[in-house]
């Protein structure tokens, strides 16, 4: 084969590679233009039988471009007459060592690399390598120049009081004029909600995390709330005014020969830089300190250890002390008819006071009957008939509201799909495609604001709560705690669904005063 034509017959390989979305179209866009050029380039060649590989990843080595090793190893296998790319660095962009064995490879088996600019490199012609070489030193120049400029830039950016990369955090919107973090009023008044919950209520972020779905307040993404999105929130020191640059880092591992990047926290304070930041915070040092403060109080436990005194009896975790607020401990007393008790507050701790030693243990089974009674109680009332009322009426005025705000996201969501086969079909063009999706966006956003304002209106808010607590209470389990039908273990599992806590304390005429907060 001559070195500088190729025929229309040889075997030809195409490899695409996208790194970034640097045009802000749409890694999927700029795939789909490269595939379009080079099969305009194929079909110029008159090459037949074409195989394809894709791949989004970084060029910076071969051990993170699994369909890269996949088409090298063909190629060492003989199976091409040439390979083609946009340009060269999309194949040979990287360190000198995998450069290297890349020509090597092409080289040893005589593969052609074909540019669509009508470029024929061969690896064994020493101009083409020369020329080859000079360009990959060029183009890994250029890499080392991006990147310390990028660094630069993301410490200059952490030194202004700018976060520098990553989404937003719920709460704020990024606005590209001010350079800065705005906040979203509806979102950050759901996170002061989160946060008066997990720090006044002693909600854990689960419990947290059901709520805001109970009242349909959706995500960042737009989707469920979960535990530790909860969790993670609650700890980010964002909230509290500061950015960092460096306070984790990326720690590289290959599994099944598949390059694997998993985010740590930076254990090295030096190469750490913080800084206040000039965004609005929405948690004060002294929240997020208290918060810290009992997440670290839980993670003293280990989970198995928990897990075992979780439910051993039937209001184990339940009953907490009037004075500190921690958990009072129960215990099975031998040589009393085997009965069990609710310890006094014993808990050495920063938040207990002199009251606490005055507390007095007290049998189980008095606190489950009346507990028992009490609940009782409150199920019938949450069945009670209600007449109707102006109340009422408020409420369908609010729900129809909610419903057509609803009903004005889904609208919006549908015309992307439309927007973008509109594209697809010539019809509108990239600047109209582009200024349409931020128009349905803005629609989104607004209809969604307005959304989460109405869902923490008050009265929606303990509609929905009742109407989550008259499901939960019409379940036969529940039934089943009233006629003693269950097992200590699965009584506590049902009592922890109903109740959040319980407290008792002695009166002056001898007898006890429960308060029972409830769910």
């Amino acid at each position: 084969m001559n070195q500088k034509t190729i025929s229309s017959d040889a075997r030809v390989a195409v490899y695409i590679r996208r790194s970034r979305d640097e045009d802000g179209i749409g890694i999927e866009e700029l795939l789909k233009n490269h595939r379009q050029r080079l099969q305009v380039f194929m079909n110029e060649k008159g090459f037949e039988g074409v195989e394809w590989f894709e791949e989004v990843a970084s060029g910076g080595s071969i051990d993170g471009r699994p369909e890269f090793k996949r088409l090298l190893s063909n190629v060492q296998a003989g199976h091409y007459d040439a390979v083609a790319v946009i340009h060269e660095d999309r194949l040979t962009r990287g360190d000198e060592e995998d450069r290297g064995k890349i020509k090597n490879i092409f080289k040893a088996t005589g593969t052609l690399l074909l540019t669509v600019d009508n470029r024929i490199i061969d690896y064994n012609n020493p101009t083409d390598l020369l020329t080859s070489g000079f360009t990959g030193l060029m183009s890994e120049y250029e890499k080392a120049q991006i990147l310390r400029r990028f660094r630069d830039g993301k410490i200059t950016a952490v030194q202004n009081g700018t976060p520098h990369s990553g989404t937003t955090a719920y709460g704020y919107t990024w606005d590209k004029n001010t350079k800065t973090a705005e906040v979203v009023q509806h979102e950050a008044d759901v996170l002061r909600m989160m946060v008066d919950w997990y720090l006044k209520d002693g909600l854990s972020a689960g419990q947290i995390a059901l709520k805001l779905n109970d009242l349909k307040i959706p995500s960042k993404r737009g989707g469920f709330w979960h535990s530790e999105v909860v969790s993670t929130m609650l700890q980010n020191d964002f909230y509290t005014g500061v950015v960092y640059y460096r306070k984790y880092k990326t720690e590289v591992d290959f599994v099944n020969d598949v390059v694997k990047y998993t985010s740590k926290l930076n254990d090295d304070p030096e190469t750490v830089i913080k800084a206040r930041g000039n965004h609005t915070p929405l948690i004060t040092d002294y929240e997020h300190a208290e918060i810290i403060k009992r997440i670290e109080e839980l993670r003293k436990y280990k989970s198995k250890d928990r897990r075992v005194r979780k439910n051993t009896y039937r209001l184990s975790g339940l009953i907490y002390c009037p004075h500190c607020g921690l958990c009072q401990g129960l215990m099975r007393r031998k040589g009393m008819a085997n009965r069990t008790h609710v310890r006094k507050c014993l808990k050495k701790s920063t938040r207990r006071t002199p009251e606490c030693d005055d507390t007095r243990g007290i049998r189980e089974d008095y606190v489950f009957e009346a507990v028992k009674m009490r609940l009782q109680q409150y199920r019938d009332t949450l069945f009670a008939p209600t007449e109707p009322s102006d109340d009422n009426a408020a409420m369908n005025s609010l729900s129809r509201m909610i419903k057509a705000h609803e009903a004005a996201i889904e609208k919006a969501r549908k015309h992307f799909d439309k927007i973008k086969e509109m594209f697809m079909n010539d019809i509108i063009d990239m600047d109209e495609m582009k200024e349409e999706k931020q128009r349905h966006s803005d629609i989104i956003k607004r209809n969604e604001a307005e959304l989460t304002k109405l869902r923490m209106n008050k009265d929606f808010h303990d509609e929905e709560r009742k109407e989550q607590q008259r499901k939960l209470w019409s379940s036969d389990d529940v039934e089943r705690v009233f006629n003693n039908e269950l097992s200590d273990s699965e009584m506590n599992d049902v009592l922890r669904l109903l109740i959040v806590r319980i407290v008792y304390q002695f009166n002056d005429e001898g007898g006890v005063d429960i308060e029972i907060t409830y769910r």
